[in-house]
């Protein structure tokens, strides 16, 4: 499961064939560490919106185990829209009546070196770092080059998200989790510019 970013292709254009037949340029898919929901959902307890007026894509979850009585997760995915190379998840908790505090643990697409097979020289880093809050967040970054150039030049795409494992949410509290995409087609140096974002 990935996410294609403007301008990131894997493989010569046609231009650049050099009479060669072969596989044409396609869109180099980059990992989503947004693209989770809580570990131990049951079928048919979770169910999802697509706002395409304001492009924002909602994903409620029932928590049948929660410590508190009628609690749902609900999440909400978008592009920022003044800062382009992040990627937005809203997250919290309603909860039928009660004021109580909710645990919630989340299951995650795994991020691993062969899953995004347009890249090499791949490099996963997991780090810490002070959150908007103050706390200690885990923070991923991940790194890639496009395996095959398109237009004479390969691509370095990096990614930095800051997305908790777990956390623990009274009844109405929201909270963001957030993504940094960079490439080298708006930057010198992607890493440090989505490490920035």
């Amino acid at each position: 499961d990935g996410a294609y970013l403007a301008g990131v292709f894997n493989g010569p254009d046609a231009a650049h064939q050099a009479g060669k037949h072969g596989p044409l340029s396609r869109r180099a898919a980059v990992p989503v560490p947004l693209k989770f929901g809580p570990a131990g959902a049951d079928v048919g307890d979770a169910g999802v919106e697509l706002d395409l007026r304001r492009a924002v894509y909602t994903r409620r979850t029932r928590l049948p185990r929660a410590q508190v009585s009628g609690a749902v997760l609900e999440q909400r995915i978008y592009a920022h829209r003044a800062r382009s190379s992040l990627m937005v998840m809203e997250y919290g908790v309603t909860c039928e009546g009660d004021t109580g505090s909710v645990d919630v643990e989340f299951a995650r697409s795994a991020i691993s070196g062969d899953a995004f097979p347009d890249f090499d020289a791949q490099l996963q880093v997991q780090s810490e770092a002070l959150g908007p809050g103050g706390e200690r967040q885990q923070v991923l970054t991940w790194v890639g080059r496009t395996k095959a150039a398109e237009a004479g030049r390969f691509v370095h795409v990096a990614m930095a998200a800051f997305a908790p494992p777990k956390v623990t949410l009274r009844c109405g509290e929201r909270a963001v989790a957030l993504a940094a995409y960079r490439s080298s087609l708006d930057t010198d140096h992607p890493l440090s510019a989505a490490e920035a974002d």
